[in-house]
């Protein structure tokens, strides 16, 4: 560290530096991932740098591990979607606030419904409900019962079965 501040060396680059200083006239706090060159390889650097009135300190945490991880994971992602979309079984996925969160073409086709609304990422019994008003769904005697068994799947520990009849004809 002595030899860095004897020979002014930085770990930024000027245009970063100059950045960071920018962001301090309007806040104390400057925090971001950048990019920079060390020992002549291209690195991620989550940056964390604080300005007070008595003086300032900041510190850089390499990432580019984790940048490297977050990329892997997204092109698995990706992977994993475009063979999803090409099953003609119909799939879609909620998270565990029972929010869509994919859903493939197979889905949208069997629904027939709007993929601008399912982009909307809506929730489960709000997608029952959508499917109700559209006629997609049969008429049931207790609409409400049969809707909470059916997100009762959010909460059982076994896999669980359904028959639906559907007033086109089809049963799922």
């Amino acid at each position: 560290p002595e030899a860095a501040v004897h020979s002014s060396r930085e770990l930024l680059g000027t245009q970063v530096r100059e950045e960071i200083a920018i962001r301090h006239r309007a806040a104390a706090l400057y925090r971001d991932d950048i990019s920079t060159v060390m020992h002549g390889d291209r690195h991620m650097m989550s940056v964390v740098d604080f300005a007070g009135t008595n003086g300032g300190a900041g510190l850089a945490r390499d990432i580019s591990d984790l940048e490297m991880l977050r990329d892997k994971l997204k092109r698995a992602e990706q992977n994993h979607v475009e063979t999803l979309n090409h099953l003609m079984t119909a799939v879609a996925i909620f998270d565990a606030q029972q929010k869509l969160r994919f859903y493939n073409k197979a889905f949208q086709l069997l629904w027939d419904i709007d993929p601008a609304y399912l982009d909307t990422a809506p929730e489960n019994a709000l997608l029952l409900d959508h499917l109700r008003s559209l006629g997609k769904l049969g008429e049931r005697p207790d609409w409400r019962g049969w809707k909470e068994g059916i997100l009762g799947a959010y909460r059982a520990v076994d896999p669980m079965e359904n028959l639906w009849h559907l007033p086109d004809g089809r049963t799922l």
